[in-house]
């Protein structure tokens, strides 16, 4: 499915999610592709980031990865490949990192999968953790529900579901 990216009346881009099986055929890939189309100091440019995980039939993931465009020209990659309670990532195809892997944590698309058939309750909590590539860190990702009650007795209810990560803090530095 699609959607479109607004800032008041103005499009901006388009954030794309889609599946397929993965190379090996047992395995299913998932992809979210998120352009913008903006203007920065005065010159049009075109962002394009791609986000994906590959998850084997029993829904562990087992790589990760992120491109990003600028201009239609690659400009960042990271890849990953989950090696037990281990994640190894290289950068840019020379920058290795090895993080360990949270069993309960998700991968780049955690916070969609979230929002996948979760019985939400008004004003719910929860708190998960998930990778993030742009990052290259799990990150702690706080969502909150509110009930929107239908405006005709026939409709359904509706959900407000906000996520807001958590603080980073390595060292030196802290990311919000």
């Amino acid at each position: 499915y699609q959607e479109k990216i607004f800032k008041g009346n103005t499009p901006l881009g388009t954030i794309s999610f889609g599946s397929k099986p993965a190379s090996n055929r047992s395995n299913m890939a998932v992809q979210k592709e998120t352009i913008l189309k903006m203007t920065r100091y005065g010159t049009p440019v075109e962002m394009k980031m791609i986000e994906y995980q590959e998850m084997n039939p029993k829904g562990e993931i087992e790589k990760v990865g992120m491109l990003q465009f600028q201009n239609g020209k690659l400009i960042r990659s990271l890849t990953g490949t989950r090696e037990g309670n281990l994640l190894r990532t290289i950068l840019d195809n020379s920058k290795e990192r090895i993080i360990p892997w949270e069993d309960d944590s998700y991968g780049p698309l955690g916070m969609e999968q979230m929002l996948t058939g979760k019985p939400w309750k008004d004003q719910e909590l929860v708190e998960f953790s998930c990778y993030l590539p742009i990052v290259n860190r799990f990150v702690t990702i706080e969502a909150s529900s509110i009930k929107s009650d239908p405006k005709e007795s026939n409709s359904n209810i509706h959900w407000q579901v906000v996520m807001n990560p958590k603080k980073i803090d390595g060292g030196n530095f802290s990311l919000q």
